[in-house]
């Protein structure tokens, strides 16, 4: 996605190049209903998948980039088991988060099963803290993300807040449906047929968007955890629907 844009609202981070659209894809589709301007940083191609290469899963990503309305994606093609929390790795994200200015990072949560996933998570967190010291890295200027929300993947834990995500649930599983390798099955051609890899999978990841989605009174929600916790300047905030 080739752009000019100095500046985003919202700026998310996965491993994988399917990650944030199955875990945090209502959300964000949702903040640019609402005008808000999002990106997506991958930092593996995936290319350890067992049904697609690296090129191909970048494509996927791309195109459900469309339907989730985001203004930029950017894979970085580190190796998908060497997520190595490095100076110089660090420092590339540094660069990026100075680059977009979020006010807001979406990130995956600190524990899970994948290794990559934790790992995604412990150097997006140390560069979004480095970004905002003007002494490291001086020749870029320094930025202070104001809100870090962490999204749900495979170990599920206590949110401290459930977005509803009731009217983008639907572009959320169009977008991750475009992830064509890790969701269908080919045929004897090689052309993708309508038949799951997993139904369970995918039956399961519904059912849990309508878990948290049944918790707070509507029919779907993420999940999102905090390291601290965020203020309120009025008790109005909290008299909607959900309460």
């Amino acid at each position: 996605m080739k752009n000019k844009i100095e500046k985003l609202d919202i700026l998310a981070f996965g491993a994988h190049p399917d990650d944030v659209d199955a875990c945090a894809g209502g959300l964000l589709a949702k903040c640019v209903k609402e005008g808000l301007s999002v990106g997506i940083i991958d930092l593996t191609s995936g290319d350890n998948s067992e049904t697609a290469n690296g090129k191909l899963r970048i494509s996927e990503s791309l195109t459900s980039s469309k339907i989730l309305g985001v203004k930029i994606r950017k894979n970085l093609r580190w190796p998908d088991r060497d997520i190595q929390a490095t100076n110089n790795n660090e420092d590339i994200l540094v660069r990026i988060i100075r680059k977009y200015k979020p006010d807001i990072a979406v990130i995956p949560y600190w524990e899970d099963r994948h290794k990559a996933h934790r790992d995604t998570s412990n150097l997006t967190e140390r560069a979004i803290q480095s970004a905002k010291y003007s002494k490291i890295i001086p020749r870029f200027k320094a930025h202070k993300v104001k809100i870090i929300l962490y999204y749900m993947i495979h170990y599920e834990f206590e949110p401290n807040f459930i977005f509803d995500i009731s009217n983008t649930h639907d572009l959320k599983m169009k977008a991750l449906f475009c992830h064509k390798s890790q969701m269908f099955k080919k045929n004897i051609s090689g052309k993708y047929t309508n038949e799951l890899l997993d139904a369970d999978f995918i039956e399961a990841w519904i059912a849990r968007s309508r878990w948290y989605g049944y918790k707070i009174g509507v029919k779907y929600g993420e999940a999102y955890a905090m390291r601290r916790p965020t203020g309120i300047n009025t008790l109005k905030s909290l008299t909607n629907k959900y309460v």
